[in-house]
């Protein structure tokens, strides 16, 4: 509840737990509802659900009646918000309209069996939309619900997963092609691929369409049980380029694996014009993990990490721990402990920040004497651990130290192209590092700084130098004396230009580029450094071409790996009978359908990120 209602209500006990009755202090009216609106009208004396308080308006004073409108104005304008949204939602799915079912003889069919045949397509729609199993679409209830309820007959599984299945496979790439645009020169994307593993142990490979502002699955390669050499694998991202398309597609992004790097000659053999680039998510998360290895920082994240588990692992603590967080907080959420994976390297800054969040808590519960009267085998070094001072003040130390890799590694993991932002990046980091507001101890600090170099090194291409260069956004950092930032710019600007000749235009064009006025780069942060060049880059006849297409290029795997979680959802451990080509078209529907929704609503991710990645304002 929020604090300007809850000081006008005291909780009664009805017996039942967290269901508790308000009394309002004014007029001892008692509400049974749990809403915040109602106690709001029942104060403001707003609307008709809820009896008004005779007594609020001579009671309450100008401030807390102001508290409360704005309170109320809040909800209005969510709620206003809300419905908004989903009628936008509900206007995006009327545009994908599902394709008529394929027959011999469509039109001399019936009124009837024409609605049927619409309203199986609609019904096959939804089960792949929301990844139903088999079972469901087998089911005596299933069919006898909308037998007795709506006299509709559901088509049979053969029949959805047979022709019903391939038809709206079809449709859905029909209208896939068409938000790609490929007619339109400079609708160019990047295709990312990574290997994820089927719950028969298949090897399958994901493919996706990365584009400014939106991204589709494009398909996924079976390995069977051929091994994932170089070789193999450049075979079959010629084959997805192909039937893609060569020139729609200006780059290749993929892991960071021998095999991979190995196949970017073997692609460059067939398509010498797309770049092949590493995924710097994953260069950076590597970087994390080098620095954690340090003796100082991994002895504090073994505690931390065995806290954690702790605290997570029982059911008394991490019921206490719920109950004190809600109890604590204005809103009654409650908190848990977060814990990272094993290959989430990263991850280990939120246990880091969640635990200092719950420090207070913590202590309270290993004191308490529910923690004592139940012996916990690892009670006493648990408790040593939540008193030790040293301890707390070093993993907000180590956090906030590392709290600009971090928000790096997030701004790598996004679909948005981030190239332009990784070189600064990376510099801003060694900044930081080398300032080292957070105090940690010097020999930590400098096996960050070694650690630092060859890291950043081996994942900087000199397509991010080149992006670094034109990017509209960092128009007033001076590169002309930074010789890795230009060496990188010409090779890449050797690399895309037709000639030698319009090579020396465009350094020249360059030069020019750097020298304009800062006033052309007035809010250049609201759009994408791609749009940016298309709005002002005429001017730049030889530089605006390859600006386009380095603004198209994205150096991340992110989105294939993503995508994993699709796979998971609808080729899981209870469907491990599907064939592949069933699974990938189930993949194709469920996660395309989705985006192109999403275009539709307006709500699709935006297509710039701010190069302030590091201000107080971001998300960590």
């Amino acid at each position: 509840m929020p604090t300007c209602l809850s000081k006008h209500y005291e909780a009664v006990e009805t017996g039942k737990p967290f269901k508790p009755n308000w009394l309002c202090l004014y007029c001892d009216h008692v509400m049974m509802s749990d809403s915040n609106r109602r106690k709001l009208e029942h104060l403001l004396k707003i609307g008709t659900t809820v009896k008004g308080c005779p007594h609020s308006t001579r009671v309450l004073n100008e401030e807390d009646l102001l508290e409360l409108k704005e309170e109320h104005a809040l909800m209005e304008a969510n709620l206003a918000s809300s419905r908004r949204k989903r009628e936008n939602k509900r206007k995006a799915v009327e545009t994908l309209t599902v394709p008529e079912r394929p027959r011999a003889r469509q039109a001399a069919l019936s009124f009837a069996i024409q609605n049927k045949d619409r309203l199986d397509m609609e019904y096959a729609r939804m089960l792949f939309m929301s990844a139903a199993k088999t079972g469901f679409m087998d089911s005596e209830y299933v069919s006898k619900f909308f037998g007795t309820q709506f006299q509709y007959t559901p088509p049979s599984r053969k029949v959805i997963m047979g022709p019903l299945l391939d038809h709206l496979f079809k449709d859905t790439q029909q209208k896939v092609e068409a938000a790609c645009n490929f007619k339109d020169l400079d609708s160019l994307c990047t295709l990312t691929m990574d290997a994820w593993q089927s719950p028969t142990n298949a090897h399958i490979r994901n493919y996706m369409l990365v584009f400014d502002h939106v991204t589709f699955f494009c398909t996924a390669k079976y390995g069977g049980s051929a091994r994932a050499t170089a070789q193999n694998i450049a075979d079959e991202a010629i084959e997805v380029i192909a039937d893609v398309g060569d020139t729609n597609i200006a780059a290749v992004a993929t892991d960071n694996a021998s095999a991979e790097t190995t196949s970017w000659d073997l692609i460059r053999e067939v398509y010498n014009y797309i770049l092949c680039t590493g995924c710097t998510a994953h260069g950076a998360s590597l970087l994390f993990k080098t620095v954690c290895n340090h003796t100082w920082a991994k002895n504090l994240i073994e505690k931390a990490t065995k806290l954690a588990k702790f605290m997570k692992n029982h059911s008394y603590t991490q019921a206490e721990l719920k109950r004190r967080t809600a109890d604590n907080s204005e809103t009654g959420t409650s908190l848990s402990i977060i814990l990272h994976g094993e290959t989430r390297f990263a991850a280990v800054y939120y246990t880091l920040k969640r635990l200092g969040e719950l420090r207070g808590i913590l202590r309270e519960i290993v004191v308490s004497d529910g923690f004592g009267e139940r012996n916990f085998d690892d009670a006493a070094t648990i408790t040593a651990i939540c008193n030790d001072g040293g301890f707390w003040t070093n993993i907000e130390k180590l956090r906030l130290y590392l709290k600009p890799l971090k928000c790096l590694i997030k701004l790598f993991d996004h679909d948005t192209h981030t190239t332009e932002h990784v070189f600064p990046g990376m510099l801003e980091v060694l900044e930081k590092w080398q300032d080292n507001e957070a105090d940690v101890p010097s020999a930590f600090k400098n096996h960050c700084l070694r650690e630092h170099r060859p890291r950043n090194e081996w994942m900087l291409f000199d397509i991010h130098m080149t992006a670094y260069a034109l990017s509209p956004k960092y128009h007033d950092h001076g590169v002309f004396n930074n010789n890795s930032v230009m060496s990188g710019l010409k090779k890449i600007l050797r690399f895309f230009c037709p000639n030698t000749a319009a090579y020396t235009l465009a350094l020249t064009e360059f030069a020019e580029f750097k020298n304009t006025p800062a006033a052309l780069f007035d809010g250049v942060d609201s759009i994408s450094s791609k749009a940016w060049w298309q709005l002002h880059g005429a001017q730049w006849p030889n530089l605006q071409p390859v600006a386009v297409r380095v603004f198209c290029i994205g150096t991340t795997s992110c989105p294939s790996e993503r995508n994993f979680s699709t796979w998971s959802h609808i080729w899981s451990m209870k469907a491990n009978r599907l064939k592949f080509e069933t699974a990938n078209k189930l993949v194709y529907i469920y996660f395309n359908l989705r985006a192109l929704q999403r275009l539709a609503e307006g709500t699709s991710r935006p297509d710039t990120v701010s190069a302030d990645w590091l201000g107080d304002h971001i998300d960590e």
